[in-house]
């Protein structure tokens, strides 16, 4: 974690800070299926894919998608204001599938998604993500995923 007043003057004053956030009239709900029902995906922004994956670019929009069963990653997240140290240590820290698949093993939730995904966090147009986050979207519906754990990063 990088505490703002850490940062560089440039990073301080950088496009978070001119950054519009959006204002709900309203806060929409959705109530989750019941524990036993609920297939769980992660989306992480840590930029992460498997060694054999191509690597996310400086300012990359689209996504990677791995298998459950991957555990071996590269991070290719572009910013300097991320300390990847702990991630590096224990992959759980921006992909936490192994305490996902505990929460599993004692029936906190119904299962583990087949297909995980990553984005790269470290883009400043959001609206470009859509195009990948809809395809996304979509394939963890066809899997039957319900529920998903976002990891910011």
């Amino acid at each position: 974690m990088v505490k703002e007043s850490d940062l560089s003057e440039a990073s301080r004053n950088s496009f978070l800070t001119q950054y519009t956030f959006e204002v709900f009239d309203d806060r929409p709900w959705t109530e989750p299926p019941v524990k036993s029902d609920r297939r769980v995906a992660i989306v992480s922004t840590a930029a992460i894919h498997a060694p054999e994956d191509r690597p996310f670019g400086f300012g990359a929009y689209d996504s990677r998608t791995f298998p459950r069963s991957q555990r071996q990653f590269l991070c290719s997240h572009n910013s300097v204001n991320w300390d990847r140290t702990g991630m590096m240590r224990d992959i759980n820290v921006a992909y936490p599938i192994d305490r996902l698949e505990e929460i599993c093993e004692e029936g906190d939730i119904g299962s583990v998604a087949d297909q995980h995904y990553a984005f790269n966090g470290g883009t400043d147009d959001v609206t470009r993500y859509e195009t990948h986050a809809r395809r996304a979207a979509a394939a963890m519906k066809a899997d039957g995923v319900n529920t998903v754990v976002l990891v910011p990063v």
